[in-house]
């Protein structure tokens, strides 16, 4: 039995992670923000609000961070992410085992970046994968001699997933739009799949190589979404709804800059070199800090930070580039995809999407 710490316990996998790890013996502490007791209630763990985490002079055997920072702003990123940085060292023995759930999205939306299983550089881009981004490093800084594992995670799906299952479920019921031009790849982990990876993280020390390891988890991600969406559709007697127009995320940022011409006539030159993600990040960090009578006319601008809109949920849905699941050999997942749907059709019957004939 281990000694665990959860960061970010209340979330959508965290939830499931309480729950799985406390099934298996472990004894759980869930750091959670105060709102998080709504859900860990009735979890039968210890529960400890972020804001008094310092106060908490324990050490474990094992932190598992499923936390990062949320903020749009670069130096709220970093201090947020610091934050978090300095409780797992609070936490931490030399000998603690450390388990850090990343993204695929530090890849891209479109995953347009190169899909490689170790560290990668820092780079300006969207908030969210600023942030993915900059928490891998500072963790792999200021924990060299720790066992870490960075653990990658696909789309996570499963019963009332807020990205996935509800919005799809949702966007078919309103005949909005569950795709662009095309599906491509789901990219899929299961959440149960997902919270049993790290249960065999922290229980398998003999099969997991000291030092830092770095996994990417999508052991459903070769289904095209047409699978999943097309089984949801048909539960619901709906018709997926594709916008039949090809996109690409990079022209968010291209839109920013035309909507910029308004105010600036650089010269083509310098106008193409300004159509950067590196600019487009640090001219929003200026503009919000200008005062509000100077900033006023850029109040038109496109909001690009925000990662839940349809434009980067359509982005997702439709990239046509696999990301690859590469996971320790000795791990088999313990479901697949057709108990994957059915725990989701149950979720479904639950939370009212179908009625008793439907099932």
């Amino acid at each position: 039995m281990a000694n665990i710490a959860i960061i970010g316990a209340a979330g959508y996998l965290g939830s499931i992670l309480v729950e799985t790890l406390s099934r298996n013996g472990h004894k759980v502490t869930a750091i959670t923000r105060p709102n998080g007791e709504i859900i860990l209630h009735q979890a039968g763990v210890r529960i400890v609000y972020l804001h008094s985490a310092r106060k908490t002079p324990e050490k474990f055997d094992v932190i598992v961070n499923l936390a990062y920072a949320t903020s749009s702003v670069q130096r709220l990123i970093k201090k947020e992410n610091k934050d978090i940085i300095a409780l797992i060292k609070q936490y931490a023995r030399p000998d603690t085992k450390i388990i850090h759930t990343s993204t695929l999205a530090v890849f891209g939306f479109g995953l347009d970046k190169e899909i490689k299983t170790e560290r990668i550089k820092n780079r300006a881009d969207y908030a969210y994968i600023v942030s993915k981004i900059g928490m891998e490093n500072l963790l792999l800084k200021n924990f060299p001699q720790h066992n870490l594992s960075i653990l990658r995670l696909g789309n996570i799906w499963g019963p009332a997933s807020a990205s996935w299952t509800v919005k799809l479920l949702n966007n078919l019921l309103y005949e909005k739009p569950v795709a662009a031009d095309a599906f491509g790849y789901s990219n899929i982990t299961d959440v149960h799949n997902t919270a049993d990876y790290i249960r065999f993280l922290i229980e398998n020390n003999d099969n997991i190589t000291a030092g830092t390891n770095f996994y990417h988890l999508a052991e459903l991600g070769n289904y095209n979404w047409e699978h999943w969406v097309g089984a949801l559709a048909a539960k619901i007697n709906a018709t997926p709804v594709l916008t039949g127009n090809s996109l690409t995320y990079h022209k968010n940022i291209t839109n920013d800059f035309s909507a910029l011409t308004h105010y600036f006539s650089p010269s083509p030159f310098l106008f193409s070199a300004l159509q950067t993600r590196f600019l487009a990040f640090y001219l929003r960090d200026f503009i919000s800090s200008l005062p509000r009578a100077v900033k006023k006319p850029f109040n038109t601008l496109p909001v690009r930070h925000s990662v839940s809109n349809d434009f980067v949920f359509l982005t997702v849905m439709s990239s046509n580039i696999h990301f690859e699941n590469k996971t320790n050999a000795a791990w088999q997942p313990p479901v697949d995809a057709g108990k994957s749907l059915q725990l989701v059709f149950n979720w479904m019957k639950e939370a009212g999407y179908l009625m008793n004939d439907d099932f």
